[in-house]
């Protein structure tokens, strides 16, 4: 009997009726009838059936092999999928970093772009908060010029037109912006309101001395007049008279270097001529210093601009034979006017700053109070307007000791004043010549 897959389950069933009939027979110790019935068994069979296993066995191990081929092919393809995966992922990992990099260099540009702009805003903002800085300190040195009554007293006060308190509100008004323009909103005509009826004095005083002169000298030199001390007097008083307004040039001073180095003569202007002696007083603003050091309730008798200027100009600005022509002058110490402030006690001097009453009798309009300050002057800082017109000191006290009187850029007199220890308001010396020596030394 050939064994196959159809026939393979029936014949282990006979083979097993076979076996458990021989275990019963072995049981029994029934060996003839064992043997007998081993000997039925067909050899042929057993064969049949051990091909069968191992033929079986061979189709397993070959599925087996055909099986562990495919897995290994399975594991080699899984394999090098993982490591094609592997290998996509590092490069993508590449490319992710390139454009990170990328990315990071235009973020580092941009942020540097950013804060470059941030360092531009913050500079120009800077530069801003210190101009404004200073245009409120400047403007409230302006508007403290015009000395603005209690509201008490504004009707009683006729000093103050309505164009000045319109120019105040336009100042207040340009105060009160959030962004400052670059020059404040004054013009000439806000300031000087009398220039022409001043000017027409002027000339006309001007005409007359001139005629007057012309008269005395036609008369001497015709004979008609002896050349008395009397007529003498008269001329020389003519030829002083004709001296106010003038300009001279004595001493020198640094002007452009702040190393002291050039030379420069000292323009002065005459103020008044009498007695054979002129008033003179610097024509620009020769520099800017405090007019104490420190501040603290001082008049100029105790102040340290006085003795800047009797110890330290005098000497260094003029010749020994230009100081011998320098008068000792009898400077008076008048309150404020407005203020009713202790001055101190008067001093004997050669070198002095104006008064109140001096710079207002001498000065007959704002205009011709206006300043221009020294090369020097500027670089150290001197307080100046667009127009380069600078404040400066007067002598007087101001609402309080601490305070002292100045001309402001708009050449009105600060009543109020500045603070003493105020570095940038400009100094202009004055002072008393003899002008027959002046003369001499021509």
């Amino acid at each position: 009997m050939s064994i196959n897959e159809s026939n393979y389950v029936e014949y282990l069933k006979e083979f097993d009726k076979v076996r458990g009939k021989l275990a019963v027979l072995e049981k029994q110790e029934n060996t003839e009838h064992f043997f007998a019935l081993l000997k039925l068994v067909d050899r042929k069979t057993y064969t049949s059936l051990g091909d069968y296993y191992y033929s079986t066995l061979n189709l397993y191990k070959k599925q087996a092999q055909e099986n562990e081929q495919i897995v290994h092919a399975l594991i080699n393809n899984i394999e090098n999928d993982a490591k094609n995966a592997n290998l996509r992922i590092i490069e993508q990992r590449k490319a992710i970093k390139k454009e990170t990099e990328k990315t990071n260099a235009k973020k580092t540009d941009i942020e540097s772009k950013y804060n470059s702009k941030i360092d531009a805003y913050q500079k120009k903002i800077n530069e801003l908060t210190i101009e404004k800085i200073n245009k409120v300190r400047d403007l409230d040195i302006l508007l403290s010029s015009f000395c603005v009554p209690k509201e008490a007293e504004i009707e009683k006060n006729t000093e103050y037109t309505e164009q000045k308190y319109a120019l105040i509100n336009k100042l207040k008004a340009w105060l009160d912006t959030d962004v400052f323009s670059y020059s404040l909103p004054i013009s000439e005509n806000d300031i000087d309101l009398d220039e022409q009826k001043d000017k027409a004095i002027e000339d006309s005083a001007n005409t007359v001395a001139s005629n007057k002169s012309k008269n005395v000298k036609d008369l001497i030199q015709t004979g008609i007049l002896d050349t008395t001390a009397e007529n003498e007097q008269v001329l020389s008083s003519v030829k002083e008279t004709l001296s106010v307004g003038k300009t001279i040039k004595m001493g020198t001073y640094s002007q452009k270097s702040s190393d002291g180095k050039d030379k420069t003569p000292i323009e002065w202007k005459v103020l008044d001529v009498k007695n054979g002696k002129a008033l003179l007083i610097s024509t620009f603003g020769l520099n800017c210093k405090p007019y104490n050091g420190e501040l603290i309730a001082v008049t100029w008798e105790k102040c340290s601009l006085r003795k800047w200027l009797n110890e330290v100009f005098i000497r260094n600005a003029f010749t020994k034979e230009e100081q011998q022509i320098i008068q000792n002058t009898h400077v008076k110490a008048k309150k404020n006017p407005r203020y009713n402030t202790d001055p101190g006690t008067d001093t004997i001097d050669k070198v002095f700053l104006l008064s109140i009453d001096e710079a207002n009798t001498f000065f007959k309009s704002n205009k011709k109070r206006k300043c221009y300050p020294t090369k020097i002057a500027r670089k150290n800082g001197v307080f100046i307007t667009n127009n380069y017109i600078c404040n400066w000191w007067l002598r007087s006290p101001g609402a309080n000791l601490k305070n002292v009187v100045i001309v402001t850029s708009g050449g009105t007199i600060n009543y109020n004043g500045c603070r003493v220890n105020n570095g940038r308001t400009a100094v202009r010396p004055a002072m008393w010549i003899d002008i027959g020596q002046f003369e001499d030394m021509q």
